[in-house]
């Protein structure tokens, strides 16, 4: 690890600590199980352990085991012929630097910008949209004894939280426009099936602009579950406001409530933890 702010904000978490049923606890070693770190702490072992392995056992003996498979070909063996064996070359699969991988449901690769420099950016995996689309089919799909308000707000609730999970990514227009296309129509034949009416009518009456100069989406008015008379808009994922990402220093702790020093809270856990000892 040779970024000097993952270091240092690694060395912040170590020692920060936590909270425990409203009792601040100073942490001893190691990170809080399933922290923020975890996934990147242990992906980091992980990798060290597969370079040690590697380098210990499995090159030595794979490269023993090609040879041994590739001169049985070359010598004719009766096996060989028999099973049809095939050439073994010295790297079997070699995956391109460009194709990135996928990271925290973010797929991480290279791109070459227009300044001709290469530049890491963090695209939506293709995976995780189709699953996102699968589960909004899945939604739609039936449930018409629900309301429509109801059911839009469901809609939004997941589009929202798909929208703020995402609101850092780059190159996610296209994705959100196809998300946006396939949950309009979804619903526009959800809403056919349930008022046994078809799609152009019931464009007419609540494709609409919820606002002006606002693009034009589902806009319908009802009751929801309690009896309340309101109105929802369908929300349109290409309309979420985009995030930059910038590296901030954390000011305090954000594992503490309360306005105060580490060093207070550390010495009052020192205090507490000698008090609950004697009792």
């Amino acid at each position: 690890m040779r970024d000097g702010r993952f270091v240092d904000l690694l060395w912040r978490i170590l020692k920060a600590g936590h909270i425990d049923r409203g009792l601040f606890r100073a942490a001893s070693e190691g990170v809080p199980q399933g922290g923020v770190l975890s996934p990147l702490l242990s992906n980091i072992m992980l990798h060290e352990f597969d370079v040690w392995l590697e380098a210990k056992y499995l090159n030595r003996k794979a490269r023993k085991d090609r040879w041994a498979w590739n001169f049985g070909i070359q010598q004719g063996r009766p096996i060989t012929v028999r099973e049809n064996r095939q050439w073994k070359p010295a790297i079997a699969y070699c995956r391109y630097a460009d194709d990135g991988f996928v990271f925290l449901g973010h797929r991480i690769i290279r791109k070459r910008g227009s300044n001709g420099r290469m530049s890491v950016v963090t695209t939506i995996p293709r995976e995780k949209a189709k699953a996102f689309v699968r589960k909004l089919t899945e939604t739609l799909s039936g449930n018409h004894s629900v309301s429509t308000v109801d059911m839009i707000a469901s809609l939004n609730r997941q589009l929202a939280g798909w929208a703020a999970f995402y609101k850092f990514t780059d190159f996610r227009a296209y994705v959100f426009r196809r998300i946006d296309h396939v949950v309009f129509w979804k619903l526009a034949h959800w809403l056919g099936h349930k008022y046994r009416c078809r799609i152009k009518p019931l464009m007419r009456k609540w494709f609409r602009p919820p606002e002006p100069g606002k693009a034009k989406t589902w806009l319908v008015y009802g009751r929801n579950k309690h009896g309340e008379a309101i109105g929802k808009d369908l929300q349109r994922l290409v309309s979420s406001p985009k995030a930059q990402f910038r590296w901030r220093n954390p000011e305090v702790n954000p594992y503490i409530f309360r306005s105060e020093n580490r060093s207070t809270v550390t010495s009052r856990f020192n205090d507490v933890a000698m008090a609950m000892g004697s009792v």
